[in-house]
């Protein structure tokens, strides 16, 4: 199910394209690529607009390029992304392309997607900048099979919520003993509140609990009944506006509904020692999550806290929600709810303050 969740959506954020913005050329050096042989694709960018574009920079082509912004398929089939899903503390730097200017790197796809079967493939970029999606030409390439993705295996359910560390400090270990347990609460809260909500959009209406005796309360106001299309507030700040929109509350729900049952069910595995980022997963190793320096400096409550991070790379896993990673803080996080909701309903961030809010 997360799987077909995440080829739909996808399709469907990369179909919105917007003209103005960067010119988006890729381009492969052959058509035919042994299993032993690197299909690098040059990924270019130019302003061909009479105004500068601010890109941020870990979306421009470079060594250390990190994204799911390529559209891969062997036939049909649509290949998954496999490389690192990163949380940052900020939105991050910016680079200023030049009207006229251009920008290029090869991209190694053999990091980047799963690439063990054998077939004609073909490849198109789909970069999304602020919110718009921008779109490249297709190239079409024979691949060999190639073993590029780690085995991992299938892991057992537990009895209790458990967590292991790997490489972690007596300092760090400390923090996440704190913070995990408060992400699990995060998570049940969030799909709690979220189950209350009828398919309409509408509060489920409870009954007042019956007075305790033998000394009876005064009768219990029933609750107001809710609204037309009335969902929580924070649903409305952090996913979508628009109650009526069923599909995408079904959608958090289930997400949330699986972030849930992974964190009661499922063995999470936290490795430290990384830097230069806040965490980040490899979406197909699941319940596997590497927190860096920048994590143990986030407060252990509040909106962008360590449990808030936890949630957020629970949410990228292919077998939880299949999030990504299209804004970064509550500012953008909450400018894809009024623009782009499709987006927010896909976008971590969003999961995080989401929990964090309720």
């Amino acid at each position: 199910m997360g799987t077909i969740k995440w080829f739909l959506s996808t399709l469907l954020i990369c179909s919105n394209v917007s003209a103005k913005g960067p010119d988006v050329h890729i381009a492969l050096d052959q058509d035919y690529y042994a299993s032993a042989e690197y299909p690098l694709v040059e990924l270019k960018y130019t302003n061909n607009t009479k105004r500068p574009i601010e890109i941020p920079e870990k979306l421009m082509p470079s060594e250390e390029f990190w994204n799911d912004a390529f559209i891969v398929k062997v036939g049909d089939k649509r290949s998954k992304y496999i490389g690192m899903l990163f949380a940052y503390n900020s939105p991050g730097k910016l680079y200023r392309l030049e009207s006229g200017e251009s920008v290029s790197y090869e991209i190694d796809l053999n990091k980047l997607y799963d690439l063990r079967e054998d077939g004609n493939y073909s490849i198109q970029a789909c970069v999304i900048l602020d919110r718009k999606s921008f779109k490249s030409n297709i190239v079409e390439v024979f691949i060999e099979g190639r073993d590029n993705v780690e085995e991992v295996q299938e892991v057992k359910d537990v009895v209790v919520s458990t967590m292991r560390t790997y490489g972690c400090s007596r300092t760090e270990l400390a923090a996440l003993k704190l913070a995990f347990p408060k992400a699990i609460k995060l998570a049940a809260n969030a799909y709690d509140i979220l189950e209350a909500v009828d398919t309409g959009g509408n509060i489920a209406y409870k009954k007042p609990k019956p007075p305790k005796p033998p000394k009876p309360p005064k009768p219990p106001k029933p609750p107001k009944p809710p609204k037309p299309g009335e969902t929580p507030k924070s649903y409305q700040t952090w996913f979508c506006k628009d109650s009526k929109k069923s599909q995408l509350l079904n959608y958090v729900r289930e997400n949330f509904q699986t972030i849930d049952q992974a964190f009661s069910t499922k063995l999470v595995k936290f490795y430290c020692g990384c830097s230069n980022a806040v965490a980040f997963v490899f979406p197909h190793k699941a319940y596997q999550i590497y927190v860096c320096d920048d994590f143990f400096d986030l407060p252990m409550n509040g909106m962008d806290s360590q449990a808030g991070v936890i949630v957020h790379e629970m949410s990228h896993f292919y077998a939880t929600a299949g999030t990504n990673d299209y804004a970064y803080g509550q500012k953008a996080a909450q400018a894809l709810v009024k623009r782009r909701p499709e987006m927010a309903v896909r976008n971590a961030d969003n999961y995080m303050y989401f929990s964090s809010d309720n």
